[in-house]
């Protein structure tokens, strides 16, 4: 169970009481450990820390919840179940019905503790009372401005966005900033979709910010053309799928999880990769999965056309990307217009 504890003090005493709490048929509550849904500032520098929570889904309620110092274990997790119970930060002691978990290794160890109060335990595959209790935590820490998370996205799956932080992990170490100016656009065509051309700029020439943007329309390529006051107006209004290369904190906590648990590539300690999609008036939300698609094959086929040295377009097959994406790739002759 972890750590031991002195009756009397949330140990067996209390645990043998519970027991003699009235019982709310048909409340169920969740019980989880997690990491802070946003990075905080403690003593100077930016953490996740861990909780450990209990929530009532059946009320809407916070329970019970613990952040330790320390990483918790499942004792811990039994504790704030306790307290929750004989102590809870709404309402007066009682006992639910039922206590949802999501991993089963604390239904394992737990589940018999709780049974002998009469209590249900079931694992779950996601637990949303408590995903929406830390999203709105999130909010109160973020004031209200949360970073789009990709793994969120409907239709996008998790094995989608792992492809792309390999896509992104291999576009950084090949350095593709190297190899062109950083007002130089690439046409991209895709006969998939619908919409484009689209223009391709890397950044990462100045050695400050590091990525790819890909702007949809003719206006960027006039905005490089003007190199005037009027630019920045012109980029603002155009349609992009940008991707920039940062630190843990400035991308999505819930991507960053989901990378961890699934031991997705990232190229170093400032190569994690926050795709946007940038609307007119630049209203911005997580790349759909077409996106998705289109920007990672511009990952895997751009270091590849700019080691090309060549004027004329150039055909790409994608077979990382679903359904083998093909590309149309050329210079955009700036001097010329479009």
């Amino acid at each position: 169970m972890g750590q031991k504890r002195r009756k009397g003090e949330n140990g067996s005493s209390n645990a043998d009481r519970l027991g003699e709490l009235p019982q709310v048929a048909d409340e169920v509550w969740q019980a989880d450990i997690r990491r802070s849904p946003a990075w905080v500032r403690i003593a100077g520098a930016l953490q996740r820390p861990w909780m450990v929570l209990v929530t009532n889904s059946t009320e809407d309620l916070v329970m019970a919840h613990q952040m330790p110092s320390s990483v918790p274990d499942c004792g811990m997790l039994w504790e704030s179940l306790m307290a929750a119970m004989h102590s809870p930060q709404v309402g007066v002691p009682h006992r639910p019905a039922q206590v949802q978990f999501r991993e089963e290794p604390f239904q394992r160890q737990l589940g018999t503790l709780l049974a002998e109060l009469g209590i249900d335990s079931v694992v779950l595959g996601q637990l949303d009372h408590v995903e929406f209790v830390l999203d709105d935590l999130a909010r109160h820490l973020q004031d209200g401005r949360t970073v789009p998370a990709m793994v969120e996205v409907p239709g996008v799956s998790r094995d989608q966005v792992g492809r792309y932080f390999e896509a992104a992990a291999t576009f950084y170490r090949r350095r593709p900033w190297e190899r062109v100016m950083s007002d130089t656009p690439i046409r991209v065509e895709c006969d998939k979709f619908h919409s484009g051309p689209w223009y391709a700029v890397i950044m990462g020439q100045s050695g400050m910010i590091y990525g790819m943007a890909l702007h949809e329309g003719e206006q960027l390529v006039r905005a490089i053309q003007r190199r005037g006051s009027a630019d920045m107006e012109s980029v603002r209004k155009t349609t992009a799928i940008s991707l920039m290369y940062g630190e843990q904190f400035e991308i999505s906590v819930k991507d960053l999880d989901a990378a961890e648990e699934g031991g997705w590539a990232v190229a170093g300690p400032a190569a994690y990769p926050f795709a946007i999609r940038v609307n007119p008036g630049r209203a911005v939300r997580a790349p759909l999965t077409w996106e998705l698609e289109l920007l990672e094959a511009c990952l895997w086929a751009i270091p590849d056309f700019l080691q090309m040295d060549a004027t004329v377009a150039a055909r790409f097959k994608v077979p990382h990307v679903a359904e083998n994406l093909e590309l149309r790739l050329s210079w955009v002759d700036v001097s010329k217009g479009e």
